[in-house]
């Protein structure tokens, strides 16, 4: 498996967030794939965020972009957001390195309702 770029990480989060400092990642729960998730803090008001990191490219897609195919994550947000649904806001987009930097919405999931 692929480890991630820390270093990239920390540059993109502090060319977006001015004022951040070390990130000091947290390891969160996953799921049954291979994306690793991190929690992070954010600029001078050291806001939440989740680092969500992708070893290799998207195995699918849903449809084909100028440039290559968007991660499947990114396709499904969307259409949720366009019917009015509640996703998390895109705080960075790193996905040329792996990375994807979005809103915490906090530690409850689906599954904990099943």
């Amino acid at each position: 498996m692929l480890e991630p770029s820390w270093t990239y990480l920390s540059d993109l989060v502090r060319r977006l967030y001015p004022g951040t400092g070390e990130l000091e990642p947290q390891p969160m729960k996953g799921g049954a794939s291979t994306r690793r998730f991190f929690r992070i803090a954010l600029g001078k008001d050291r806001r939440s965020a989740v680092a969500m990191f992708v070893p290799g490219a998207p195995t699918h897609e849903i449809h084909k972009v100028p440039g290559g195919a968007r991660w499947p994550f990114l396709e499904v947000r969307d259409l949720l957001a366009e019917r009015g649904i509640r996703v998390p806001t895109i705080f960075a987009d790193g996905t040329d390195h792996g990375w994807l930097v979005v809103e915490d919405l906090g530690d409850d999931t689906v599954a904990n309702y099943c």
